[in-house]
């Protein structure tokens, strides 16, 4: 199942009726949803860093940002420029 649709089909453990959540305030599932969102951002991460080691940034515009300008490959100008010099593995 999707990020969205686990965070729009989250339960508090109560079987079946959604409406003990909203009852509840949402409090737990606000809880489970900030979890989630938690982890697609390790997921978002892992994948980025994945494309980074295979050269992904090696051409312009830049996948992560969308940079396309002067000092592209410098990190004092282009943040993510650091990430691909520290995990690129040149083949």
């Amino acid at each position: 199942m999707s990020y969205h649709g686990r965070i729009i089909n989250i339960r508090d453990g109560a079987d079946g009726d959604a409406s003990i959540e909203y009852k509840r305030g949402h409090r737990d599932a606000r809880h489970a949803a900030a979890e989630i969102a938690i982890e697609a951002e390790n997921q978002i991460d892992k994948l980025e860093n994945a494309a980074f080691r295979a050269g992904a940034m090696n051409t312009a515009p830049c996948f992560v940002c969308g940079y396309n300008g002067r000092g592209y490959f410098q990190p004092d100008t282009h943040p993510c420029a650091e990430r691909h010099h520290r995990l690129f593995i040149e083949k």
